[in-house]
């Protein structure tokens, strides 16, 4: 870090020992510098001539602030650099000057940034951070700067700048310009997935609100800092870019103020909210139709209209934690982190400390916070919608199942028959139907009980499932009767199934000295087009009940 030295008189100039010992073995240039008001010195010492006796005045600042001169003019800036090794390349981190320089190092021209002039037609405006490197001979190096502004309220340099060797500085410029499409990247990203909620879930207004505002910092940390947009489009209108830059101000207030009411709806003031929402769009119109030399007036109203959104929010916020909402305690903690950074952002533009902008980074805290609400939230939702699938679910089985039995009832038999008859002809396949009734069932129940003729039933139903196919539909058709659908299946295969649960249930009925007597007779028919659901039915029907007049516990096939 550079050291103070007493402020010389005449036309010394003002001298810092270059002590380095920052993490990033740099050094930052803040302090007193030389300004020549109305004059760009000629950068060849040898050929100045009636040098003005020079100002001075603090950078990181505004001249306007420490001197008598107005914000718009032109001037030169001068530094003179002590304690550099002879031989050695170092480089020069230079900010984005308002609003424009031409920069020389020992009197050897290093570029310019926008055109500096005399005057606001000869000039040319443009902030693009740049990095400089230089060779010295000695162990002292001028820096020369000439700079101009016509089109800010406020002058001079408003960042520090830094010196040190080109690999320490090259990496300084890297970390910042990693951190910076870091973060921009996660907004865009962010921004796109909120968006995205929105478009294919049109109710969750909020997400939509979230991820404009999630657009708005994105633009932000475009248009400053490093200037991303115009170090990727350098040809980018520097007008344009600036009320770009404007849009936080009058976009990302209102809309977190309108996210909070759509979170905490009870808790917010429609009426505060709409006359909140109509100042920032006239101010937003103000940003668009005026020119920067005269929007940039109106930004200490933008500071301020954004401190009352903050302050609407928090408001919204303690109505929230007071009446117990769930999400209000994580959501205040990362909107409070939020606005402090919020508040640098707005006392460093103003130069009122030295920091740097930080709202950026503080919305990715506070989107993370926020995307753990989101987490929650969704996690309810998806346990919600699992809940409601199971309990539809549950309730589509009831309405095809058999209480008693767990077998299909006689309305999903008739849709399964329906749909079968209509794919077989397309498969080219067979299709059967079993029709079972339990023999001598009413005299069981006489005798024994319901109860224990339910457990029949349940035995029956129990042999049929058991008995029949994977692909098979067992089906309880209605008191002591039962049914089977055979799809792709031969009246002969039928047949060997429906004796297969024949056979078991006589010897099930056998082991139970109460069931004695108690058989089943089955009918079984192919399925013949055109036929229609009931015919096949009926057919299969004849043939169960012409079993039982043949003696019963038998399987007779349709005719």
């Amino acid at each position: 870090m550079a050291e103070d030295r007493p402020i010389p008189s005449g036309r010394a100039s003002f001298n810092y020992d270059l002590q380095l010992g920052s993490p990033w073995n740099i050094a930052r240039l803040d302090g007193v510098w030389e300004f020549y008001w109305s004059a760009f010195l000629n950068p060849d010492i040898s050929l100045r001539k009636d040098i003005p006796d020079p100002e001075y005045i603090t950078v990181p600042g505004s001249w306007d602030k420490e001197t008598d001169h107005p914000a718009h003019g032109y001037g030169t800036l001068r530094l003179t650099i002590t304690g550099l090794v002879p031989g050695k390349i170092y480089s020069l981190y230079m900010p984005e000057l308002v609003t424009s320089y031409h920069l020389y190092i020992n009197g050897i021209d290093q570029g310019r940034n926008g055109i500096p002039g005399t005057t606001e037609a000869e000039s040319r405006p443009r902030f693009l951070p740049r990095l400089v490197a230089f060779y010295t001979e000695g162990e002292k190096a001028e820096i020369l700067i000439h700079v101009s502004n016509f089109q800010y309220r406020k002058s001079g340099i408003w960042r520090s700048l830094f010196l040190g060797e080109l690999a320490s500085i090259t990496k300084y410029r890297d970390f910042h310009l990693i951190v910076e499409m870091a973060i921009a990247g996660i907004l865009f990203a962010i921004a796109l997935f909120h968006v995205g909620i929105y478009i294919y879930r049109n109710q969750e207004k909020a997400e939509f609100l979230f991820g404009l505002i999630c657009l708005t910092f994105l633009i932000r940390i475009l248009c400053t800092g490093e200037q991303l947009l115009t170090f990727l489009i350098p040809s980018f209108s520097w007008e344009i870019l600036r009320k770009l830059e404007f849009i936080p101000f009058y976009g990302s207030a209102p809309l977190l103020a309108l996210f909070m009411s759509t979170l905490f709806p009870a808790e917010s003031s429609r009426r505060f909210s709409r006359v909140f929402m109509g100042i920032s769009l006239f101010y937003g119109m103000l940003v668009w139709l005026l020119p920067v030399k005269i929007n940039n007036h109106l930004i200490p109203f933008a500071e301020g209209l954004m401190i009352i959104g903050l302050l609407y929010a928090i408001w919204i916020q303690a109505r929230a934690l007071k009446a117990r909402r769930e999400e209000a305690p994580m959501l205040t903690t990362a909107y409070i982190l939020f606005s402090i950074t919020v508040l640098n952002d707005i006392l460093y533009a103003s130069q009122l400390i030295p920091t740097m902008y930080l709202s950026p980074l503080g919305f990715v805290i506070f989107i993370f916070i926020q995307s753990q609400m989101l987490i929650r939230r969704y996690s309810r939702s998806f346990f919600q919608r699992d809940l409601l699938a199971r309990s539809r679910d549950q309730f589509r089985e009831a309405s095809i199942t058999d209480s008693l039995t767990g077998l299909y009832n006689v309305r999903y038999l008739h849709r399964v028959l329906e749909r079968e008859i209509h794919l077989s002809p397309e498969k080219g396949a067979p299709l059967s139907l079993i029709m079972a009734d339990v023999d001598n069932f009413k005299n069981f129940n006489d005798t024994w009980g319901h109860k224990q003729g339910d457990e029949v039933l349940k035995t029956m139903g129990s042999i049929i499932r058991g008995s029949a196919r994977e692909h098979d539909t067992p089906c309880r058709y209605g008191g002591e009767e039962f049914s089977v659908v055979l799809p792709e299946t031969a009246l002969e295969e039928a047949l060997e199934v429906a004796e297969r649960i024949r056979f078991r249930f006589e010897n099930g009925a056998e082991k139970d000295e109460r069931m004695g007597g108690i058989t089943v007779s089955l009918g079984v028919a192919q399925y013949r087009a055109p036929e229609s659901t009931d015919d096949l039915i009926e057919r299969a029907d004849k043939a169960l009940y012409r079993a039982k007049h043949q003696g019963k516990n038998q399987v007779v096939r349709a005719e």
